[in-house]
């Protein structure tokens, strides 16, 4: 049996089209297990977990390790002033 230039031509074709087949699987693949993902597999998993306990949708644990090192104080803000009605009563500094 012998390869023509059709066969040969087919061949190649077939070749280039499992060559993007596998470099698109390989993309998902490691799209998969790359940390600095929001798909990131582990991540989705204690997202997932993280979102079912606490009952807020969009729940991450970046999030909630900010929410623990900076906790809400109860403290009031500063009420705001209301400056004097005449201007010349104002003190810039200076001379």
């Amino acid at each position: 049996m012998t390869l023509d230039w059709k066969g040969v031509l087919a061949l190649g074709g077939v070749v280039i089209g499992l060559y993007f087949v596998a470099k698109s699987q390989a993309k998902q693949a490691l799209e998969t297990i790359n940390p600095v993902s929001e798909n990131n597999i582990i991540n989705q998993g204690i997202e997932g977990v993280g979102t079912a306990l606490s009952g807020e949708p969009g729940w991450t644990l970046g999030g909630w390790l900010y929410d623990i090192t900076h906790p809400v104080t109860d403290i009031a803000p500063t009420p705001l002033t209301v400056p004097p009605a005449d201007a010349e009563s104002i003190h810039l500094g200076g001379g």
